[in-house]
């Protein structure tokens, strides 16, 4: 369970996916959940972080790769996410969230070959090829 400083407010905003979650307990009774197994199995990195503040108020914003894997193959999902945080008392509350991800496209080149030398024993190609969902198979070769 995360803890109650990383949690939206009782009214905050959650948009995710073309849906929304209107307060903390419709958070917790579904997204928080799904989310936590998800995270817990993926690789995040980190590509950009910005943040600016306007007195009371805050928004974070962020761009990230999600390395995870979906029926037995590797999967990169592109992600970004904002939040506004509202300073009450002497604490920082997210009032509003936006999350929105969709998978890497990757170069949709046909073939790609490279030749690599292994001495006296000759040479090994490695093909990597992507298919039109940007699947990447290799092979390997000698001659």
């Amino acid at each position: 369970m995360p803890q109650e400083s990383t949690l939206p407010g009782p009214d905050g905003l959650i948009l995710e996916s073309g849906g929304a979650e209107r307060n903390r307990e419709e958070y917790l009774g579904h997204h928080s959940v799904s989310d936590a197994a998800f995270l817990g199995t993926a690789h995040v990195q980190l590509l950009l972080r910005a943040a600016q503040r306007s007195g009371d108020l805050v928004w974070i914003g962020g761009e990230s790769e999600i390395h995870t894997r979906k029926d037995d193959k590797p999967l990169t999902l592109l992600s970004t996410e904002t939040m506004v945080l509202k300073k009450v008392d002497d604490s920082w509350r997210i009032v509003h969230i936006y999350c929105s991800s969709r998978p890497k496209r990757w170069p949709r080149a046909k073939s790609y070959m490279a030749v690599l030398d292994v001495g006296a024993f000759g040479h090994c190609h490695f093909i990597a090829e992507t298919d039109r969902s940007g699947w990447v198979s290799f092979g390997r070769g000698r001659h």
